[in-house]
């Protein structure tokens, strides 16, 4: 955790009360102090929390955002899915918002990726169903039709892992019809939507065209963008059962 604001500072025999940021590991120890934007740099899975909670002091990055709704979302002891395991950034948020009572599924097709997950949850004493699959057969695999609080996409490739390796148009969407069925109601989906470079742009404008088209009765989707941030930005969405 990157904790930014005021904070006491040591130096010439004298203590100071300096505006600087603190970067924490999970025990407390202080890993690092400079400014707010070098230690988000350095460290870019952590989260910020700033003195006052300004939004000049919380992070936007897309992950860190939707994050935001699904600490909303989810409730001790609810059944929740990481459709796209990755790197486990997303698992081992499920995992610490379910807690022990809950039960959360991770997917994905690269051995790599399960296993980098599985020393994540490891290394914080967290427990998560592992799949080797792709998420367009989750219904194969979570026996709790209609129960699921929170399932969480993260669309593209496994970061620092082979780019040709990536999610598709075809089977995103039957992931989330998948998805869609097993949610509760006032169940949550969160999609991290990517496209140019090397996931281009297919996958993107279909995945918005089937949600742009889902019954306003029975789901609210709400689409957000970085309106004036160049080079193709992500795009969060969420799907809401109703």
């Amino acid at each position: 955790m990157i904790y930014s604001g005021k904070h006491l500072v040591t130096g010439d025999g004298k203590t100071y009360i300096q505006e600087s940021a603190l970067c924490v590991d999970a025990e407390g120890l202080i890993l690092e102090v400079g400014k707010t934007e070098d230690l988000q740099a350095k460290y870019p899975d952590e989260s910020v929390k700033g003195e006052k909670g300004s939004l000049m002091e919380q992070d936007f990055q897309i992950t860190k955002w939707c994050h935001r709704f699904i600490r909303e979302q989810i409730k001790a002891g609810d059944i929740c899915v990481d459709a796209t395991a990755g790197n486990g950034h997303d698992t081992e948020l499920l995992c610490e918002l379910a807690g022990s009572r809950g039960k959360v599924y991770a997917f994905d097709i690269q051995d790599a990726a399960l296993m980098h997950t599985r020393k994540r949850l490891e290394e914080k004493g967290y427990k998560a169903e592992l799949i080797l699959a792709g998420h367009e057969t989750m219904r194969q695999y979570v026996t709790e039709a209609g129960a699921v609080s929170c399932i969480v996409f993260n669309f593209g490739y496994l970061p620092g892992g082979d780019h040709r390796l990536a999610t598709h148009a075809d089977t995103s969407i039957q992931a989330i019809k998948e998805g869609l069925e097993l949610l509760k109601l006032g169940g949550m989906i969160s999609l991290c939507i990517y496209s140019g470079g090397d996931s281009g742009f297919e996958e993107q404008e279909a995945v918005l065209n089937y949600i742009a088209k889902l019954d306003s009765k029975n789901f609210l989707v709400i689409v957000s963008q970085y309106y004036n941030r160049p080079n193709n930005p992500p795009i969060p969405a969420l799907i809401i059962k109703r």
